[in-house]
């Protein structure tokens, strides 16, 4: 009997961020790159919180990624955001057309995870999931994040 896969979920509070261009720059003849505060800031509260959740295991060999961005839904939606919300998805959700893209969303998440170090690198992933949804009416902004093996675990 296959043994059940490995899960760790975690929810990062907020609306979703995207990772930022980095910008190059050169100084005193040496070229830079500098990623901007907001993807600085955002990457290592995602990876504190994937850390944590983790409980110091990793993974290894292959992981499924499914991560679901919820936006926080204008106060009063005019008709730009109502065409773009177009129709209510299979989770009562309706679905988001609105910045960040979801690449965007699923790089920043990726590289974050990364850098927690509960795998050895994004490369593991091999099925990815990444939806964007409206939030709805006092539901919080947020993105939801669960990592699956795909293979059993090696036991120690």
């Amino acid at each position: 009997m296959k043994p059940p896969a490995r899960i760790v979920a975690f929810s990062i509070d907020g609306p979703p961020v995207g990772k930022g261009r980095g910008r190059a720059m050169i100084r005193d003849g040496k070229t830079s790159v500098r990623t901007p505060a907001k993807t600085r800031v955002y990457e290592k509260r995602v990876s504190e919180i994937a850390a944590w959740t983790a409980k110091g295991r990793r993974f290894e060999g292959p992981v499924s990624v499914r991560i679901k961005a919820y936006r926080k839904r204008p106060a009063a939606p005019g008709p730009k955001h109502e065409s773009r919300a177009g129709d209510q998805a299979g989770d009562g959700h309706r679905f988001c057309t609105s910045t960040p893209d979801a690449d965007n969303i699923s790089k920043i998440i990726l590289d974050s995870i990364n850098r927690s170090g509960i795998w050895t690198d994004d490369t593991q992933v091999s099925d990815l999931q990444i939806s964007k949804r409206w939030a709805h009416a006092g539901e919080l902004p947020r993105v939801d994040v669960e990592i699956r093996t795909l293979t059993p675990e090696p036991t120690p």
